[in-house]
């Protein structure tokens, strides 16, 4: 488990990301302590087109305690 936890946050994907050309919705938690909020902007920055939407006052837990927020 501890290999696999070093291939993921070795892996980075940020220079690929201006090949995405679909329509894309980025979400993200203003109050999310594992995924911090600059991760969300710097997916958004990456992508053309994309929107960035955040939930303000949710948490990690965003799509189970706000599932219906937009």
């Amino acid at each position: 488990m501890v290999s696999a936890w070093r291939a993921a946050m070795a892996f980075d994907s940020r220079r690929r990301l201006t090949e995405i050309k679909c329509p894309t919705l980025i979400v993200a938690a203003s109050n999310d302590q594992a995924v911090p909020l600059h991760h969300a902007k710097m997916l958004h920055d990456g992508i053309a087109g994309s929107r960035l939407v955040i939930v303000d006052g949710a948490d990690h837990a965003l799509i189970w305690r706000a599932p219906t927020s937009s």
